[in-house]
């Protein structure tokens, strides 16, 4: 599974996130748009009216315990894609 991204150009590049738990996968998320755990809770509160306490938040990500259904929101929100695709 891999992060896409473009640059505007279709120009697309990615990371290949198949090896990553979601600490990672959300430090990449988070790094590139300059958020914060509080601020995704905040993004997730206001787009998706989901509430989740950033003790809870903190705990899920640190558990590797994030939804599929939780990390493509947070991906939504940010302007990144989940792709599956076969390695070959």
């Amino acid at each position: 599974m891999s992060i896409f991204y473009t640059d505007g150009m279709d120009n697309f590049s990615g990371i290949v996130i198949s090896d990553l738990d979601n600490r990672a996968i959300l430090k990449i998320v988070t790094a590139r748009e300059y958020a914060t755990q509080m601020s995704v809770i905040k993004n997730l509160k206001e787009k998706y009216n989901i509430s989740i306490p950033q003790p809870t938040f903190s705990n899920k990500v640190k558990r590797n315990g994030l939804k599929i259904s939780e990390l493509q929101k947070i991906c939504d929100i940010y302007g990144y894609d989940i792709v599956l695709r076969s390695k070959k």
